[in-house]
């Protein structure tokens, strides 16, 4: 997942040399070539080499998702520099929605195997299925409509097998989402 943010400028400390040198560093640490590092990053190859030569500065847009690539804490600080104020302050929105997901999705993975048996069980799985739907606001729309969902059908246990099979794809979803973003920080 790559993002764009044209709202802020970039603000460069050093120069662009040391901005060329973090590139190079980030792409390195992860032992990869100019070209597989331009990929994940969803740019051309020659790009990278321009960043490195310190010929261009990477945008604020391209610095935030190499944020998600570096591989310490010393990158990230340094990218966060990079990126000034208003550029860090979206990445910790960013990094704790990701907590917020990662704990949603572990919830509603553990709820979704007691929900069978137990009424309480039962009962949590509606207040977070009532709260997701009251609150929608950062949650995907398929889960509100599948939170809609239960609460129209728990009490019919043909309606529920079919839930259960949507609940299903949706624990995939939810996991590989998890994945996916634990795999470019």
């Amino acid at each position: 997942m790559r993002f764009h943010y044209p709202e802020f400028e970039l603000k460069l400390v050093g120069g662009l040399l040391s901005a060329g040198d973090l590139v190079r560093e980030v792409r390195k640490s992860r032992g990869e070539t100019m070209v597989q590092f331009a990929a994940q990053l969803g740019l051309r190859h020659s790009t990278i080499s321009q960043y490195e030569a310190g010929n261009v500065a990477p945008s604020a847009s391209v610095l935030m998702n190499m944020y998600r690539l570096a591989v310490n804490a010393g990158q990230k600080a340094r990218i966060r520099a990079l990126l000034g104020e208003s550029g860090a302050s979206l990445l910790d929105k960013e990094d704790a929605f990701q907590v917020a997901a990662s704990k949603l999705n572990a919830e509603f993975q553990q709820i979704l195997a007691d929900v069978k048996t137990s009424p309480a069980a039962r009962d949590r799985f509606r207040k977070l299925a009532v709260e997701i739907i009251a609150r929608p606001s950062g949650v995907p729309m398929w889960l509100c409509d599948l939170m809609q969902i239960w609460l129209r059908v728990e009490d019919n246990p043909e309606a529920l097998r079919q839930f259960e099979e949507v609940a299903h794809s949706a624990r995939l979803k939810l996991a590989n989402f998890e994945r996916q973003n634990s795999a470019k920080r």
